[in-house]
């Protein structure tokens, strides 16, 4: 019987035993062993997870792509983006000061939207991970503000 360890977030936010979890493949049977997930009223896998992380990554938006090259990328603590926690994608991730950026577009603002994300932040939240969010018109337009904020919250998390 193989044992499979389905919380990504243990990795790198030391949670307890009993929310990290482990499941033989017979617990609950092929839904168990998979892993299924809830993400966006879609059931997806942990594989399912990693793979449209990867695509986010590939085809990050304009505003993304500015915040991760001009700024995130070299920055001195380092910063991972599109990670997956638990059941969520996040747009960047600092492990170090257990905190994560989400840039936000047009598309956060529909009430399906602000739901979700209440959702994701109160689960981000229980495991200690601050949120920080910015609009896509913040980045485009008063950048250095939005990486005088991050800069500002990632020192003060990491005296803490």
């Amino acid at each position: 019987m193989s044992k499979f360890n389905h919380a990504s977030a243990a990795k790198y936010f030391e949670l307890p035993q009993g929310e990290a979890g482990e499941h033989s493949e017979t617990d609950e049977g092929l839904f168990t062993h998979r892993h299924r997930l809830l993400c966006h009223n879609w059931v997806m896998t942990k594989e399912d997870l990693k793979c449209k992380s990867q695509s986010l990554r590939r085809n990050a938006t304009p505003e993304e792509n500015k915040l991760w090259y001009q700024y995130l990328r070299s920055y001195p603590v380092q910063f991972y983006r599109q990670k997956v926690i638990g059941n969520y994608i996040v747009d960047f991730c600092c492990h170090k000061a257990h905190l994560v950026m989400e840039i936000d577009g047009g598309q956060h603002f529909a009430d399906a939207s602000i739901k979700y994300d209440e959702e994701r932040t109160i689960f981000l939240n229980g495991l200690g991970i601050e949120v920080l969010r910015f609009t896509n018109d913040e980045v485009r337009n008063n950048f250095t503000e939005v990486c005088q904020s991050l800069d500002e919250k990632v020192r003060t998390r990491l005296r803490d």
